[in-house]
């Protein structure tokens, strides 16, 4: 399967896409601890998410968000990242203009090992994360095992294994490269993310499930501007 990691923008097979919405913020006024404001209207500092560029830019200005990824980094796991909900809900609030974030039930960590597969492992990483931020629901896990769970052939990166998660806007996460630098990872590009549209994984079969997930965690009343794209009849096998 291949590997469409997101590089300078670009997303794969497609142009790059153009929003005119603007993430604005102001530096210092949000506290991961006490909550408060982190998207303020500050005519000095904007920057605009209409690829990857953009979104590096706004991760990299936020405080508590590098050194959640820099925490990440410090356990030198292998294709280590942060993913899912923890930036999907950051684009979201932010495309809809609110000026908090929508609370995190936790923060999931990928990373991909076939020769420790033991889920103990994966709860000393959490251990090792709590102990430097135990405000976090840290969630460690190693995908080179989630195919177990999921039913399907083993995954060969942490990459093809968020192919298979429920939807494309949620396979998107960052980590810190060996310089400190934010690498994007998006197996779907960014577009459906950014074009606040949630559509069903073509790797991803059971649309009940996926249907489920949207009424349960109640996204169309969170984020009302979200858009679920109908079932494809030529999704892959």
């Amino acid at each position: 399967m291949r590997n469409h990691k997101v590089k300078n923008g670009e997303e794969p097979g497609s142009k790059v896409y153009q929003s005119p919405v603007l993430l604005l913020y102001n530096k210092g006024t949000f506290d991961p601890i006490k909550g408060g404001s982190f998207l303020q209207i500050n005519d000095h500092c904007h920057h605009p998410i209409t690829d990857a560029a953009g979104l590096r830019e706004a991760i990299a200005g936020q405080p508590d968000m590098m050194a959640d990824l820099k925490a990440v980094a410090g356990l030198g796991l292998p294709q280590g990242c942060i993913a899912a909900g923890y930036f999907r809900n950051f684009v979201w609030d932010a495309l809809h203009g609110y000026s908090g974030r929508t609370p995190l039930h936790d923060v999931d960590v990928l990373y991909y090992d076939p020769e420790c597969r033991e889920e103990e492992a994966e709860k000393e990483y959490d251990a090792r994360l709590r102990v430097l931020n135990p405000k976090r629901a840290w969630s460690v896990k190693n995908q080179a095992r989630m195919h177990l769970k999921n039913g399907d052939s083993p995954y060969g990166s942490v990459e093809e294994a968020m192919l298979h998660w429920p939807e494309t806007a949620t396979a998107v996460g960052a980590r810190l490269d060996a310089a400190g630098n934010i690498e994007i990872i998006a197996p779907f590009g960014l577009s459906d993310l950014l074009e606040l549209r949630v559509r069903q994984s073509p790797y991803f079969h059971e649309r009940s499930i996926f249907e489920g997930r949207i009424r349960e965690k109640e996204w169309l009343r969170i984020w009302p501007r979200l858009t679920v794209v109908p079932p494809q009849k030529d999704a892959c096998s």
